[in-house]
């Protein structure tokens, strides 16, 4: 047996979610994963830009000669501009959504910002 009666799983990440949650069906405990939530949306020249392809696409800009490095590097410092995990639908995103389809996570936790007061966690 177990010494203890349940978990509470911190989660964030597209790889740490799964882990987490294989280890805790491996351990046969009851769970309960709580997502820290996604970053706030990231801006450049007010447009929002996400936290993957955006950093892609700019940095094929900067290789063709069509973007400044200067430029890159202020794309750069406004995309990750809160705590959380990556802010686009990715797999960060989606791992927590499936945890929270699941019933294994709490409700509304998956798409609230980290940094947004909704939150309630």
């Amino acid at each position: 047996g177990n010494p203890i009666d349940g978990v509470i799983r911190l989660v964030g990440c597209d790889k740490t979610t799964p882990a987490l949650l294989m280890v805790a069906a491996s351990c046969n405990l009851p769970t309960i994963a709580v997502s820290g939530g996604p970053m706030l949306n990231g801006k450049f020249r007010g447009q929002d830009i996400g936290s993957g392809t955006h950093v892609w696409k700019f940095a094929e800009e900067v290789k063709a000669g069509r973007m400044p490095v200067a430029d890159f590097l202020a794309a750069e410092q406004g995309q990750s501009r809160s705590a959380g995990s990556c802010m686009t639908m990715g797999t960060a995103s989606t791992m927590a959504s499936m945890v929270e389809a699941l019933g294994i996570g709490m409700p509304d936790n998956a798409a609230i910002p980290a940094v947004d007061s909704r939150r309630g966690v």
